[in-house]
C-alpha cells in the first residue's frame, strides 16, 4: 500500500471546485442510476454529496464536490467514471488507557466485517473536518461533544492505493456510553496489547494499524 503522512502545520482553507460529473454522456448516467437502483435494494446506501480531492497548495486544500452515487459507480465502472479520492475523516478515540474499536456491518458498501478505529466518515462539503469528526462521532457511538475532553488533529493521511485523504485525529473522552448503530455489528474498548493482537489475527480496513502505530505508538 502506497501512502504519505503529511503534517498539519496550521489551519487548512478548503477550496470547492466545479464537479467533473455534469459532462458524462446520458447513457453512462443512466448506468450509474440503475446500478444504484439495484444496490440500494440489498445494501444500506445513502447518496449525499462528498467532498473530492485534487490538489494540496501548502494550506490550501482544492476539491470536487461529487455524489456519493458516482464514487459508488466508479468502483464498478473505473473505465466510465473520472477519478474520484474522496476526502475523510477518522480518529482514535480513547477513554483511560483503551481505544474504541468497531466490526463494520455486513450491509455497509465497503469493508463488511471488518475492523476500524470508531468514528470514521466522509467529509460533508457544508462541514469542516473537526465538525465532521464529531458529528460522526454521535451519529456511530452516540457520545456527543459534552463527553470530548480534548481534540486534536495530527495528520493527513493521503493513501494513494485506495484512494483517500484522510483527516486523522485523537479524541479524548470521559466515562462515555456506547450507543450502536446500524454500521456496526460490534464497538467496544480495547487495550493496546488487545488491539495489536486484532492486527494479527483479524480483518481490518485498510491503514488501521498505520494510524495507530503513527497517533498513538509515537
Amino acid at each position: 500500500m502506497i501512502y504519505e503522512w503529511i503534517p498539519v502545520l496550521k489551519p487548512i482553507q478548503i477550496t470547492i471546485l466545479k464537479s467533473e460529473m455534469s459532462s458524462l454522456a446520458p447513457e453512462i448516467q443512466k448506468k450509474v442510476e440503475d446500478l444504484w437502483s439495484s444496490e440500494s435494494k440489498v445494501k444500506d446506501l445513502y447518496d449525499g454529496e462528498i467532498l473530492n480531492f485534487v490538489d494540496l497548495q501548502k494550506e490550501k486544500l482544492l476539491c470536487r464536490i461529487e455524489s456519493y452515487k458516482h464514487y459508488f459507480a466508479r468502483k464498478k465502472f473505473p473505465e466510465l467514471i473520472p477519478f474520484i479520492c474522496p476526502i475523510a475523516v477518522t480518529a482514535i478515540t480513547q477513554c483511560s488507557n483503551k481505544y474504541l474499536v468497531g466490526v463494520r456491518s455486513e450491509r455497509v458498501f465497503k469493508y463488511p466485517k471488518h475492523w476500524e478505529f470508531v468514528p470514521a466518515g466522509t467529509l460533508d462539503s457544508n462541514k469542516n473536518p473537526e465538525q465532521q469528526i464529531l458529528i460522526e462521532l454521535l451519529e456511530e457511538t452516540g457520545i456527543s461533544s459534552e463527553n470530548v475532553k480534548e481534540i486534536s488533529l495530527k495528520f493527513l493521511l493521503h493513501n494513494f492505493s485506495e484512494p483517500f485523504l484522510e483527516f486523522c485525529y485523537i479524541i479524548q473522552v470521559d466515562n462515555p456510553k456506547i450507543t450502536l448503530n446500524s454500521e456496526y455489528d460490534n464497538l467496544c474498548w480495547k487495550s493496546e496489547t488487545e488491539i495489536r493482537s486484532s492486527f494479527r489475527k483479524d480483518l481490518w480496513v485498510p491503514c488501521g494499524e498505520t494510524i495507530f502505530q503513527k497517533l498513538v505508538l509515537i
